[in-house]
């Protein structure tokens, strides 16, 4: 019950939208904390580093990559359907797909993309450390999330110089 009530009577906020901290002291009237801080994302630019230029990459297949969640609201079977339909109106470019995470709907969009003829593009490699390597490795940044905030996945693949499509 304590816990509770510590929610209701908040001595601080901590928030990493200034949209937040902006409702928060503006808006909120009742059990409205004392302080607010804003601690925006940050990335550690030098891991997140963009490709070496003399890194050997197979320049004939794109090397597209998506980070996160394997769950519904990050919406990787729609990624899989749309990756179908630029398979078919396109099938002479050579792409391939790397997700990295891990989910509840790891099995869907593994079955979604044998169905849709794509399981030797569409990999799924589960949790992983090496994200700064992977994304080098990469040439383009998928994130089609129904919803996010300021979605770290993001920052760091801009950090290493990928464009991104959302």
């Amino acid at each position: 019950i304590l816990g509770r009530l510590c929610a209701y009577f908040p001595r601080r906020s901590v928030s990493n939208s200034a949209a937040t901290v902006n409702y928060i002291e503006n808006v909120v009237r009742f059990w409205k904390p004392k302080k607010v801080h804003l601690m925006t994302n940050a990335i550690d630019t030098e891991r997140f580093l963009p490709r070496n230029p003399g890194l050997s990459i197979d320049s004939r297949c794109v090397e597209l990559v998506g980070l996160g969640r394997v769950n519904q609201g990050k919406r990787w079977a729609s990624v899989v359907r749309i990756l179908g339909e630029l398979d078919r109106v396109s099938p002479h470019h050579q792409w391939r797909f790397s997700l990295v995470g891990k989910g509840p709907e790891e099995e869907k969009v593994l079955s979604l993309a044998k169905s849709l003829g794509l399981e030797s593009k569409i990999r799924l490699l589960g949790s992983q450390q090496n994200i700064p390597e992977i994304l080098q490795q990469s040439d383009i940044f998928l994130f089609y999330s129904a919803y996010e905030g300021a979605p770290n996945s993001v920052l760091e693949a801009m950090s290493c110089g990928l464009p991104v499509i959302t």
